[in-house]
């Protein structure tokens, strides 16, 4: 369904914006697009009290320091940002939500998923990543 703005409406929307726009840079990493930890934290808790299944997925990615060294901290940063764009694209539409833990470390918590599913999705997941390099 889509919703149709009067023009009130719309001036009261553009009086809040900066308001919004501080609320989503606060909930939002900019670089991933994932949830900053805290919001991250805050979803799983919420949405923990409505749904029977869920499964956590954890990756750290190996040898990050190796890039690092060899490629630059630009090419390490590159590739942080790019991981966690691929695993918000990858996310089950209102099914899952995830984070960067802190540096090369990834946490995704998808609702409504079984153990197997949480597998697949991170195998598939992994294997995007494999070919993107």
């Amino acid at each position: 369904a889509q919703s149709t703005f009067t023009d009130t409406d719309i001036a009261a929307l553009e009086a809040q914006l900066p308001a919004l726009q501080q609320q989503l840079s606060n909930r939002v990493d900019a670089n991933t697009a994932l949830l900053r930890r805290p919001a991250f934290e805050t979803e799983v808790a919420l949405r923990a009290r409505t749904t029977d299944a869920a499964a956590l997925v954890y990756a750290d990615l190996d040898q990050m320091h190796v890039i690092n060294e060899m490629a630059g901290f630009a090419a390490g940063d590159n590739l942080i940002r790019a991981v966690g764009r691929l695993w918000q694209a990858r996310l089950p539409l209102n099914d899952g939500v995830a984070t960067r833990l802190s540096g090369d470390r990834y946490a995704a918590v998808l609702f409504k998923h079984t153990l197997n599913q949480a597998r697949n999705w991170a195998e598939a997941a992994r294997t995007a990543i494999v070919l993107a390099q």
